[in-house]
């Protein structure tokens, strides 16, 4: 009877340690949480700021930048397949590095796309 009672916990001790081995690892997934810059996120920022700061820019040099024109850069990152977490990440970063003085209509019109 001792002998079976040991195979049997020893089984489950495998079995819990296979689970365990198998389970996805949540350290190696960076939180999707905004402020949380993740790898990908600050892939698409290193490439992509200064085509965001231009293109605010060019919007700027017409009229006042408002954050309609914002809203145009967020549709195009969230037709791209960004989530709108990220989306505020990168737009954020993006505009915090290069040209910060758009800060305020960026942060005004990612504020119409968040959960309410």
């Amino acid at each position: 009877m001792a002998r079976r009672s040991t195979w049997a916990g020893a089984l489950l001790t495998g079995l819990a340690a296979a689970g365990i081995a198998l389970a996805p690892g949540a350290a190696a997934e960076q939180p999707n949480v905004y402020g949380v810059i993740t790898p990908d996120e600050s892939r698409e920022i290193a490439s992509g700021a200064a085509s965001t700061c231009a293109a605010l820019a060019r919007s700027a040099s017409t009229a006042a930048l408002t954050p309609d024109d914002v809203s145009l850069l967020i549709d195009g990152y969230l037709a791209d397949g960004w989530d709108v977490e990220s989306t505020a990440d990168i737009l954020t970063a993006s505009v915090d590095r290069g040209c910060g003085q758009y800060l305020p209509q960026v942060s005004q019109a990612l504020t119409a796309y968040q959960p309410g």
